[in-house]
Order: C-alpha cells, then structure tokens, then sequence
C-alpha cells in the first residue's frame, strides 16, 4: 500500500513523500526507514528518549520523528510520532499504534489477499 508522509512541523505537500508500506500487526509502533527520515527532514520528538526496539536482525535504538500520514487522499492527514528504523528495506512499517484507531480487515478473494482499513469519523 501507498502512503504519504509529510514533514511534521507543517504539512508541506511539496516536502511529502509516497512511501510503500508494510502493515505489521506484529509490530507495537509505526515506523519510516532512517533514509524516509533523512529525505522528509523530519525533526526528532523532544521529550521522547530513544527506545530499543527488537528487529530480525537484533535490537536497534529507534527515535521518534513527528509526521504527518495519510492513507487516502480523501481521509485527512494523522499527525503522529513515527520511529525511525535503522537498515530497513521497508519505507514504511505500520504498527498497531494505526492499525488500533480503526478497523483492519485481511481476506482472499479470486486468489489474491485483500486489505481494508477504516478509520472512524
């Protein structure tokens, strides 16, 4: 899936970002590759100290950067803290900090996996 990133101090849509993502029902927070981070010039959350986080590949300090998200171009943007994840392959990864505001539904049809999310209004 598709999601846009903006900077989080002010929604720029000039300073936004298409991000492929991963939703994760596994994973607590939402987090953007250190590379999104570094290209969307996001600014670090004050007051939030670096956590560790457990990965594959082993635990990692993560950090949180305010963005703005938006999963639809019609849904307005989420204004939230998102964690940056050091040597990931994935843009972004959505965690159930997201995945809880709203209804997240998996199911197959004509051999393909189908998602729908829903936030309430």
């Amino acid at each position: 899936m598709m999601v846009t990133v903006i900077h989080g101090s002010y929604p720029n849509p000039k300073l936004a970002k298409r991000c492929v993502a991963l939703w994760d029902t596994g994973a607590s927070d939402t987090t953007l590759s250190e590379k999104a981070v570094k290209l969307l010039g996001l600014e670090r959350v004050e007051g939030m100290e670096p956590k560790p986080v457990r990965t594959a590949n082993g635990i990692v300090m993560s950090y949180a950067y305010w963005a703005y998200v938006q999963f639809d171009p019609q849904w307005p943007q989420m204004k939230m803290p998102v964690w940056s994840m050091p040597h990931s392959d994935v843009e972004m990864l959505i965690g159930m900090d997201v995945i809880s505001r709203g209804v997240f539904r998996l199911w197959p049809q004509d051999g393909k996996t189908m998602l729908s999310f829903a936030l309430p209004i």
